[in-house]
């Protein structure tokens, strides 16, 4: 994959691009920490629900458009680490 069409935009582009995919990342791996205790019984529900899918993207091993493993590819980094540096390495 590729950043950017024009030589002229294409560091720009390329970073905004990535800066984004490395939110969405760090996004993951701040719901996937979430204290449930802090929520009372209505909200709760919907926080672990947040908290599941953020602990399976990032336990997916899929490499498909989109998927932690992807992400990771993208950015260059290793998904193995992260897993490791946030404590899950198992379902």
């Amino acid at each position: 994959m590729t950043c950017g069409i024009d030589k002229a935009m294409k560091d720009k582009h390329c970073f905004a691009e990535k800066s984004l995919m490395a939110a969405v990342v760090q996004k993951a791996v701040e719901d996937m920490k979430i204290n449930l205790d802090e929520y009372d019984s209505k909200k709760r529900p919907e926080m672990e629900k947040i908290q599941k899918g953020a602990k399976e993207w990032l336990l997916s091993t899929s490499d498909k458009l989109m998927s932690f493993e992807w992400y990771c590819s993208y950015l260059n980094i290793d998904p193995g680490k992260i897993r490791k540096a946030i404590k899950i390495n198992e379902r």
